[in-house]
This record gives C-alpha cells, structure tokens and sequence, in this order.
C-alpha cells in the first residue's frame, strides 16, 4: 500500500491553515460588530439619560407660576438643579435653559443638554411652551 493512500482520511496542513484563516477572518468580523454594538450601545444611553435630564427641568418650568419662571431655579443654575434632582449622569453635562417671551402671554424655552462622550461632543434639546392659565 503506497504511503499516500494510507493519509487520505485526514487533512493536510494547507487545508489547516486555509480553515484556520478562515476562522480568524470570521472572529475579527465578530470582534468589531461587538465594538461597534457597544459603541452604539453607549451612545443611546447617553441620549436616553440627556433627553430625561432635559425632561426633568421641562417639568420644573410647567410646574412653575407664570410670573416666578427665571433662567435659574432655586438660586442656582439648571446644571446644579438637575444633578441635585437625580439627573446629571453624563460626563460633563452642562444643562441650558433660554427662554422667548417676545409674544405676549407666551413663553417658549429651550432646554439644552451638552456632555461628552469620549472626544466627541454631544448635544440634544428640547423645546416647549408656557401660556400663564397653563
């Protein structure tokens, strides 16, 4: 029996390698699907706590008379309110509230949500209204 015929049941050492570089090229592609989801994973979060912070000051002003409504609450500023409040969550997060009442018995505001996520700056607002019978 020739020694040729005796190994054919097994693999050779290039069917090896090329099974094995497969293997890799497909692991690599799973590797960066995961960092990507997490990546995306993470900045959703990020949205999803900006947006509730944002929310949250939204609510104070509604919930506020009319005539007592200010840039500030409480004598400081709405980044120190919200992070006093359970908010705040979000690395850097500075929280803005500007305010147009150049309509008679009608005040719209911004609430704006500016943090950081990694060297990327980020930003969300959010716009609403206030009549005084509201």
């Amino acid at each position: 029996m020739n020694r040729y015929q005796r190994n054919r049941n097994g693999f050779t050492l290039i069917e090896l390698t090329i099974a094995a570089m497969i293997l890799i090229l497909v692991l690599c592609g799973v590797v960066v699907s995961l960092i990507s989801f997490t990546s995306m994973v993470n900045t959703a979060r990020d949205k999803t706590v900006a947006v509730n912070d944002a929310k949250q000051a939204m609510e104070q002003i509604w919930s506020t008379s009319f005539s007592s409504i200010t840039t500030t609450i409480d004598n400081t500023n709405w980044t120190t309110w919200v992070a006093n409040n359970g908010g705040g969550g979000l690395d850097n997060e500075l929280v803005n509230v500007t305010y147009d009442d150049s309509v008679a018995n009608l005040l719209k505001f911004t609430v704006t949500v500016n943090w950081q996520t990694g060297s990327k700056s980020m930003s969300i607002s959010l716009v609403g209204s206030r009549t005084p019978g509201y």
